[in-house]
């Protein structure tokens, strides 16, 4: 929904040519800029990162992610349904009584809403 939404927003920009003339175009993304970490991190995070290290808090929001996703592609009636919402109600409670990590995804939820209402005030005017 939001994917396709997105997708159709970067396909009329690029028809207007809106991306033509950005600053970097033709040069590859800088994609291990570490700035926003301490200096004295940045080499233990380069390691964990190389090694494949996913911090449990992000895999278990993945699995947050990926369970509503299949629970939006199920039948309503269906058993498994039903019990992929129990896990995905089980999942937020652990989530929910290790700290702050239920928090990330209301915000999650909540961004995704005022994404939506913008795209839509965008579709009116």
């Amino acid at each position: 929904m939001l994917d396709d939404l997105v997708e159709q927003r970067i396909q009329s920009s690029i028809r207007c040519g809106d991306f033509d003339n950005l600053p970097g175009r033709g040069k590859p993304l800088e994609l291990g800029d570490d700035s926003l970490i301490a200096p004295e991190l940045r080499m233990t995070f380069r390691i964990l990162k190389n090694s494949g290290y996913v911090p449990a808090e992000v895999k278990a929001l993945n699995d947050v992610f990926e369970l509503e996703c299949f629970i939006r592609d199920l039948d309503s009636a269906s058993s498994e349904r039903r019990l992929a919402i129990k896990r995905l109600e089980a999942l937020k409670l652990k989530l929910g009584n290790s700290g702050c990590f239920i928090r990330v995804l209301e915000n999650r939820q909540d961004y995704f809403r005022r994404i939506c209402r913008k795209l839509d005030k965008r579709e009116i005017e």
